[in-house]
């Protein structure tokens, strides 16, 4: 005879959230409470990861039943505009990107902190979803705040030894309940954005040789530091990668065109964005000046 699957086992395109509770524990309420905590996070996030791309999707969840092993809640997606490729790959990045974010954070307690994990996560978004090149995913701090702030709440109410997990298709992420937020989302309203397109004089902290990955620069002007990717249509990146072009060392200032977004949080910035259209390549005075100019 064929043993019958558990719920938990069988693969399909729903997301169960199980709550792994203790035997005959107090306050059954406050496990409801906190799964309903899981599930609006959960459904944030992936929402978070897909407007990243296209903020016109509509995007929800549904609920369809509750199964038995532990508090088990299941639901499914919904959305529209969108598809199934894309799908998959956002339910790929965001279960292992939230996963990553509580295990690798203990606790988050500034403003800067949530700043600083959109822009991993906008790099891993890029990196794990099929997108054109010229496509910048852009993941908005204030929402994350709330992702963080609900997942916060939802442990707060778990006793010791208590886990939860998140299954979907075939993965499955135990979620880090000792992770705790301290920046409440309503805080993060304050960030100033400012758009900014022009010249810039950078540093090179770090390049991509091989492929079309940021590049980590430090502004001259500014003293900000930024990555960037390069404009499809400016060409000095393939010639520089091809050898064309003389290696870039910490004699060479870039004197670049270039766009972004800077958001000021507590009186730090913060750049996103930042799209090169344009290079110029100058040795320091104590060399000799090397001038390569690109159309805008």
């Amino acid at each position: 005879m064929n043993k019958q699957k558990s719920p938990l086992e069988v693969c399909d395109n729903d997301i169960r959230i199980r709550v792994v509770n203790q035997k005959e524990r107090q306050d059954p309420y406050e496990l409801f409470n906190a799964m309903g905590c899981y599930m609006e996070a959960i459904q944030k996030f992936n929402t978070l990861v897909v407007h990243s791309i296209d903020p016109s999707v509509e995007y929800s969840f549904r609920f369809q039943k509750v199964e038995y092993s532990s508090i088990v809640s299941v639901v499914k997606e919904w959305s529209s505009n969108i598809s199934n490729a894309f799908t998959g790959a956002v339910h790929a990045t965001a279960i292992k990107e939230i996963d990553a974010v509580l295990k690798s954070n203990n606790e988050i307690s500034t403003p800067k902190q949530i700043h600083d994990l959109s822009h991993i996560l906008e790099d891993q978004i890029r990196t794990n979803t099929s997108t054109a090149s010229d496509v910048h995913p852009h993941v908005d701090p204030v929402k994350l705040a709330e992702v963080l702030e609900l997942i916060t709440h939802g442990n707060e109410l778990l006793y010791e030894g208590e886990r939860v997990e998140v299954h979907e298709g075939g993965n499955v992420v135990s979620f880090n309940t000792g992770f705790r937020s301290k920046v409440r989302a309503s805080k993060m309203g304050l960030t100033q954005k400012e758009p900014y397109r022009g010249i810039d004089e950078v540093k090179v902290i770090r390049p991509c040789n091989f492929g079309r990955s940021q590049w980590e620069l430090k502004s001259t002007i500014t003293g900000d530091i930024y990555c960037a990717h390069f404009d499809v249509k400016c060409d000095w990146l393939e010639r520089y990668q091809s050898g064309k072009i003389p290696v870039v060392t910490a004699k060479h200032t870039l004197r670049i065109v270039v766009s972004y977004d800077k958001y000021i949080v507590d009186k730090k910035n913060i750049i996103k964005n930042a799209v090169i259209s344009s290079v110029t390549v100058n040795t320091d005075p104590d060399g000799e000046q090397t001038t390569m100019n690109f159309p805008v």
